[in-house]
């Protein structure tokens, strides 16, 4: 069934002057009309939970989130029992003037093409920490009391309100992006650190790219990527310097023939072992073992 869509607009003889406002609704357990504006739109939860969807894709919303909507994005909202939302709305013509501190704040892509870049369309969901959220209702307070009492000056100090908004956003944004890049650190660590010890254990395996990876979440191409950035080493370097090592160690302790040795510990080419090993070593398997057992 095609959805029907509300068309709404802040474009109203009440608002021409100063095209701003905050519309505070209670939503219920109960489809939601679909709309879509000509004007911003930031809401705020202050209690509550639910789903907000657009037509590409449906987020969970609860107490403390922030969802930036852009002009002309039809979407809806769905509450799980009743949630209070406030919705701070206003038009490209509040921000006449903004635009270069906007610049310097909005710094994560989205807000700038919501905000300067004339783009229609596009929704950012932001659930904050508790800190934030207080913050954040702390300025819907203010704005709304502003808005309400229109004293002298009370644009500015909106206008005011409104660039500690985005600050606060903008911070709340850059305190998910070091978290998430803190946890992807911690899981690129934590894989090396698996695949690097599983060599070790299982270095006479046959230990191809697209088994070492699958120990990990990552594809073989990211993971290869990975590997070298953490260690400097590509992966069949890494493998052949552990096998190498290995080797070393078999020709001084036992004594076990260089071919047999070469097999013992992954190579399945005896003119590859013996490249490999000079490369790394500088000298020949042979010539390694011989040195290793003639006494001083």
């Amino acid at each position: 069934m095609r959805k029907k869509i509300e068309h709404m607009s802040l474009h109203h003889a009440a608002y021409a002057g100063f095209p701003v406002r905050i519309v505070d609704s209670v939503l219920r357990q109960r489809s939601q009309i679909w709309n879509e504006h000509d004007y911003f739109e930031i809401a705020f939860c202050a209690d509550g939970a639910g789903f907000h969807k657009t037509m590409k894709e449906k987020r969970r919303y609860r107490t403390g989130t922030l969802v930036v909507m852009n002009v002309h994005e039809p979407h809806c909202w769905y509450a799980d029992d009743t949630s209070h939302v406030a919705f701070l709305q206003f038009t490209r013509g509040f921000l006449n003037g903004l635009e270069p501190f906007l610049l310097d704040n909005a710094h994560e892509s989205f807000m700038l093409k919501t905000f300067i870049s004339g783009v229609t369309g596009g929704c950012r969901v932001f659930i904050l920490p508790a800190m934030y959220a207080a913050q954040i209702k702390r300025i819907y307070d203010g704005i709304r009391g502003e808005l309400k009492t229109k004293l002298r000056g009370y644009e500015t100090i909106v206008r005011a309100q409104f660039l500690e908004l985005i600050v606060r956003m903008s911070r709340a944004l850059e305190r998910e992006h070091s978290q998430a890049v803190r946890k992807s650190i911690a899981g690129a660590d934590a894989a090396v650190e698996k695949v690097t010890a599983y060599v070790t254990e299982h270095y006479g395996d046959d230990l191809t790219l697209a088994l070492l990876a699958s120990l990990t979440p990552f594809s073989p191409g990211y993971f290869s990527k990975l590997f070298k950035k953490h260690t400097c080493y590509f992966i069949y370097e890494y493998v052949n310097e552990v096998r190498v090592r290995e080797a070393c160690r078999m020709l001084k302790e036992s004594g076990a023939s260089v071919s047999d040795i070469a097999f013992k510990t992954g190579f399945r080419n005896i003119p590859y072992f013996n490249r490999v090993f000079k490369d790394i070593i500088g000298r020949t398997p042979t010539s390694y073992q011989k040195s290793a057992n003639t006494p001083d």
